[in-house]
């Protein structure tokens, strides 16, 4: 059971490097927290899509489509994770009050040993600061 709840995390932390390869590799913060095997597998990962883009896709194009830009018009085009996604945590330390929505300033208290459920963005920081730990 263990082994599967290992396997399970791996696949599933390889699916979001998979997923935001460019973000995760052009800023040194989300960089930093990858283990050397993954920041090597992100960088093959990338060269690979890259590769298989050009080979399958951008090579087809009129010369003037072919270039790959990260901005385009103003826009950014590296998907980037979703912050407002839901997650589950574990409270490693008592944090005390926490707003979790802007806009109607509701918020929850977080005790040693609590398990929340709540979005991403408002607890981004105790992540960080290790005084939550993600499930």
């Amino acid at each position: 059971r263990i082994k599967f709840m290992l396997v399970d995390y791996h696949r599933t932390r390889l699916k979001k490097i998979q997923k935001n390869t460019l973000h995760i590799l052009r800023r040194e913060e989300t960089l930093a927290r990858l283990s050397k095997q993954e920041e090597d597998f992100a960088r093959k990962y990338l060269d690979l899509v890259v590769a298989h883009q050009k080979e399958v896709i951008v090579d087809k194009l009129p010369r003037i489509f072919r270039k790959l830009a990260e901005k385009s018009d103003g826009l950014d085009m590296v998907q980037t994770p979703c912050l407002d996604e839901f997650v589950y945590f574990h409270v490693e330390e008592d944090v005390g009050q926490v707003v979790v929505h802007e806009r109607t300033g509701a918020t929850v208290d977080l005790h040693t040993g609590d398990i929340v459920a709540t979005r991403y963005e408002p607890v981004r920081g105790l992540v960080a600061t290790g005084q939550i730990a993600l499930i």
